[in-house]
């Protein structure tokens, strides 16, 4: 669980939608080791983050890989169109 709200909170502070080029993975139950990629639409440009933390503090894991990413110009490379799909799968 604890990995999901890490994972669920970088998307949350990037304001990344489905379709943006993001990736985040965190494993571990008592400490938690997370890996995070932003990337460019055409996969020329890619910037990466990785940290650790105490479960109980994944949701800050998250957010802080994501300010990482946010000063290495993520914003730039996320500003991808958001559209709609017809597939009617979106999560949100």
């Amino acid at each position: 669980m604890a990995a999901a709200v890490a994972e669920r909170s970088l998307l949350e502070a990037l304001a990344a939608g489905c379709s943006a080029p993001i990736g985040g993975y965190a494993e571990g139950t008592q400490q938690l080791r997370m890996r995070a990629v932003v990337m460019s639409a055409d996969g020329s440009r890619v910037l990466r983050a990785h940290g650790g933390a105490p479960s109980g503090e994944a949701r800050q894991l998250g957010r802080d890989l994501a300010a990482e990413l946010l000063r290495a110009g993520a914003s730039d490379l996320i500003s991808v169109p958001r559209e709609p799909t017809s597939s009617g799968n979106d999560v949100q």
